[in-house]
């Protein structure tokens, strides 16, 4: 979730809801680390939306990213340098405010990402990304890289600098 600049009904519009609340996944919804003196205002907002039970919410806040994007299907974020975290790692961003478009642009280009607006076949589409994305990893050149190592490698500098 992105800080302070968008109202809880914004980072969870009505297409989206929907989405999760039909989605047979769980969806692991990670706070960013400012918004950790908020979580019991988001989780009691998750829960009136009938939410939560969808939602893993502890676990995604506390667990390493690293280990969260290497076992998503897909990411979907607003805007955040997660999905450039999320592409090295060969998993597909799903980018849902036109921000990212801006940020995003050459990811998108590449098809590691997508900008999804919230129209009528939001869902469908949604569902199309996923079972297109579903066990793909893209570029990831040696699984057994710890992610450091591999992120260092990505960015053009050696390992042992």
């Amino acid at each position: 979730l992105q800080p302070d600049s968008l109202t809880y009904e914004e980072l969870f519009p009505e297409k989206l809801t929907e989405l999760i609340r039909e989605s047979k996944e769980k969806w692991f919804v990670r706070l960013h680390p400012r918004q950790l003196k908020d979580y019991g205002h988001i989780k009691k907002y998750l829960q009136e939306k009938d939410l939560l039970r969808f939602i893993d919410l502890d676990h995604a806040s506390n667990l390493p990213l690293p280990g969260l994007l290497r076992n998503c299907v897909v990411h979907v974020t607003n805007s955040s340098g997660t999905t450039i975290e999320a592409s090295m790692m060969g998993k597909h961003t799903v980018i849902l405010h036109e921000t990212g478009l801006i940020y995003y642009g050459e990811l998108i280009a590449a098809g590691q990402a997508s900008y999804l607006p919230f129209t009528e076949d939001f869902a469908d589409t949604f569902e199309t990304i996923k079972r297109n994305n579903r066990g793909i990893r893209q570029n990831v050149e040696n699984e057994s890289q710890d992610f450091s190592s591999f992120y260092l490698s990505k960015l053009g500098i050696p390992a042992k600098c």
